[in-house]
């Protein structure tokens, strides 16, 4: 299959800049704009692709400086050169960019070198398959425990788990996606809760009628945790405000690829505004479908948030710079993963012989409308343009 244009931006950034030695850590790439014109692609193109090359520790972005390559992790070097030290722990996360994983992942770091413990990071792909050859191999390598973001299970996956099989012993905690099935230690988020009050706020805002948002996967029969949860908080307010909830009110998005997320997001819309009682507020699966919805409604003439209000999770850095701002959540990840850490050091040192399962907040965060076009002819970046295929 071939790669998105993002991912093979990302990829000629790599070799040009950071793999060929051109650049050394601390260097600065060049801006958006200049590698807009070197690569002949649109600035979101580029943006995707620097978020990309940060979400796998390779760059850092700093606030209105630019983005510098890093230098290589100690965990890095221990690979390559081989380290005596057996005092080390593996960080299994999904193959992708995804922002919130590095910060779990800078938790997971920043806790265990108190104890002198190095991290490994493994970004398996394959989804579950990946998943589970990762911790294998992790664990047939010494490491003395683990710290996973579960991918998303089937049916017949969760009720075969491989986690509730093997390596029974072996200390690991996962954060985020986990589900009580697995009889592991987890750090969770209170998604329910933050359905509910996610719901709330838009009641409270004069919202009489709610869509929410799933990944057609989900409505498929691929659950994703989080969503589930969310979605339950969401009915159970609806129910208790009096406010019935239409099969219409659920809205699907596929997300097989951007193209096709943009393409669905897009007939979502068109049966909306067909509708003559539709619903005018809209919980987004999370920021970034949030922004690529009130785009498209913006391409559509539909006045965001006058006719529609969308609000998103997760508040990813991109979603900030998105006008109308719009509403969102802050899961504390890097928090996350600190606790998940501080899990993992007490069962590998036997202090904790039982899983325990953590739960973390997320709050409600109403966002002010940034005054981002100072912001952007800064940085070089132009609005009018969207990723090419």
């Amino acid at each position: 299959m071939r790669k998105m244009l993002r991912h093979r931006v990302a990829d000629a950034i790599l070799a040009d800049y950071i793999a060929s030695g051109t650049l050394m850590p601390g260097h600065a790439l060049p801006t958006v704009r200049e590698l807009q014109k070197k690569y002949r692609v649109c600035s979101g193109t580029v943006l995707s692709a620097i978020a990309i090359l940060e979400a796998q520790g390779l760059v850092t972005s700093k606030h209105g400086s630019g983005c510098y390559i890093n230098g290589v992790s100690q965990s890095t070097k221990n690979e390559e050169h081989g380290s005596n030290s057996s005092r080390w722990i593996g960080f299994i996360r999904g193959n992708n960019e995804a922002w919130l994983h590095t910060c779990t992942q800078r938790g997971v770091d920043s806790y265990i070198r108190r104890y002198d413990y190095h991290l490994t990071v493994a970004m398996p792909e394959g989804g579950y398959e990946g998943e589970q050859d990762g911790v294998e191999r992790m664990i047939d390598a010494g490491c003395d425990g683990l710290v996973i973001i579960p991918a998303t299970r089937t049916p017949e996956q969760a009720a075969n788990d491989y986690i509730n099989k093997v390596h029974l012993d072996f200390p690991m905690v996962l954060v985020d996606m986990g589900i009580p099935s697995q009889n592991r230690s987890q750090v969770i988020f209170d998604n329910y809760n933050l359905g509910r009050n996610m719901t709330r706020h838009l009641l409270a805002r004069g919202h009489k009628r709610i869509a929410f948002m799933q990944f057609r996967t989900v409505r498929a029969g691929l659950p994703n945790q989080s969503i589930a949860n969310r979605y339950k908080g969401y009915r159970h307010v609806m129910a208790d405000a009096g406010k019935p909830v239409v099969e219409s009110d659920i809205w699907g998005v596929n997300s097989d690829s951007d193209q096709a997320s943009v393409q669905s997001l897009a007939d979502l819309l068109y049966a909306w505004r067909e509708q003559t009682n539709r619903p005018t507020a809209l919980i987004a699966v999370e920021d970034t479908i949030a922004a690529m919805t009130i785009s498209i409604a913006r391409e559509l003439d539909i006045s965001i948030p006058d006719e529609l209000e969308i609000v998103g999770f997760d508040d990813i850095p991109a979603g900030r710079m998105i006008r109308p701002s719009f509403t969102t959540s802050r899961p504390d990840f890097t928090r996350a993963g600190e606790i998940a850490s501080e899990i993992l050091v007490q069962m590998i040192s036997g202090d904790l012989e039982y899983p325990v399962r953590y739960m973390l907040p997320v709050p409600v965060l109403e966002r002010d409308t940034p005054a981002i076009d100072n912001v952007l002819t800064t940085l070089g970046i132009s609005r009018d343009c969207s990723e090419e295929n």
